[in-house]
């Protein structure tokens, strides 16, 4: 019975892991392909809070992240500017605050793309305004199951 139950949550936390694989693949190929022609800079940095958000997942299921905080600090800051590093480690939950990151990011490039192309964010490229609207639900759509693995 211990056995049984055992690998069950093996089981269960084999598959959650493939489902957050799966869907960090699909918003990053969807960043290439939508966000990297209007903002290549800006999609960089989506991909870097994408490649984290994982690395964050595990330090919290493992308790990393109070047992030795040191790690997770290099990693991050690799990745992640000075001033993005310190908001992710002032935050009480990582994951939920590298979400809300990419979150932000993913509005802010689409949103931008629709007014202006003369921001640093924006490159020449604009996008139509209806567009936009269905991609920022697609993108919306994406994180929120990233949220719910």
């Amino acid at each position: 019975l211990r056995a049984n139950q055992s690998m069950s949550r093996l089981l269960e936390a084999r598959l959650a892991w493939g489902r957050l694989l799966l869907q960090t693949q699909g918003l990053a190929n969807m960043a290439r392909v939508y966000l990297w022609p209007v903002a290549p800079q800006a999609t960089l940095l989506l991909a870097r809070h994408l490649a984290l958000l994982g690395w964050m997942l595990k330090a919290r299921v493992r308790g990393e992240e109070e047992t030795d905080p040191t790690v997770n600090r290099q990693v991050l800051s690799t990745l992640l500017s000075s001033c993005d590093l310190e908001w992710v480690l002032q935050q009480p939950r990582a994951t939920n605050a590298l979400l809300a990151r990419i979150r932000q990011i993913t509005s802010a490039i689409l949103l931008q793309s629709t007014t202006s192309s003369t921001t640093t964010l924006t490159s020449t490229t604009q996008l139509p305004q209806m567009q936009t609207a269905s991609m920022l639900w697609l993108f919306e759509e994406k994180i929120q199951v990233l949220e719910q693995v």
